[in-house]
């Protein structure tokens, strides 16, 4: 197995505020400098990236955009890396969720991955679909770029690794970067880049009702 770079999306206006699954924002000027730094990090890991992998989702595709034209690597929409669907909750704040659904929120809050979303995808559904893209990445030749989302990126390192994820290990901040090395199949963070650029400005801090990372 080669080198599997899974790319959390650059922030939306909707990041760390509300639960975003299938809606689809545009990146903001911070979530595009985020995007451009995860570009200069891949590079500077010397990968021989074949193509990169993206979720049909507007924010995951520019991210993979501006990615692309870093590494000069085609980029592939794969309707199987989109986000999970969280039906109701959809666009709610945590404490929105909380106020309608209790137990829901106790398990996102304890990393439950058996999560069913109310009138949204089921946790069998949204596994099913991660183990399909597993399997294809696992026979990849070529290192491989993978832009998607928190809760696909969660499922799909817990699936490549070969050491279940400890609960929340792979939850990468928006532009982030879990690398699964082909040697131990681990996950482990991207290297920094090896020469600095100017890190890219951080994102408006969370207001108290934000949900958790990884799933927005």
């Amino acid at each position: 197995m080669s080198r599997i770079c899974l790319v959390r999306h650059g922030a939306t206006s909707w990041t760390g505020r509300r639960y975003c699954g299938r809606a689809d924002p545009r990146l903001t000027a911070v979530g595009r400098a985020q995007a451009d730094e995860a570009a200069d990090r891949l590079a500077a890991m010397g990968l021989r990236v074949g193509e990169i992998r993206t979720s049909p989702l507007r924010r995951a595709r520019q991210t993979a955009a501006r990615i692309a034209r870093r590494l000069d690597a085609p980029v592939i929409v794969d309707e199987r890396l989109v986000e999970t669907d969280f039906g109701a909750a959809e666009g709610l704040t945590l404490e929105a969720v909380r106020a309608r659904w209790p137990e829901l929120v106790d398990r996102i809050l304890a990393s439950d991955p058996a999560v069913d979303w109310p009138d949204g995808e089921s946790a069998a559904a949204a596994r099913a679909r991660a183990t399909e893209v597993a399997d294809d990445l696992r026979a990849t030749p070529d290192d491989v770029v993978v832009v998607s989302h928190g809760m696909t990126i969660r499922a799909l390192a817990d699936l490549l690794a070969s050491e279940p994820a400890v609960p929340g290990q792979a939850v990468a901040p928006p532009g982030g970067i879990v690398v699964i090395a082909p040697a131990s199949a681990s996950v482990a963070p991207a290297p920094a880049a090896a020469s600095a650029s100017a890190p890219a400005p951080a994102p408006a801090p969370a207001p108290a009702s934000a949900p958790p990372q990884g799933a927005r």
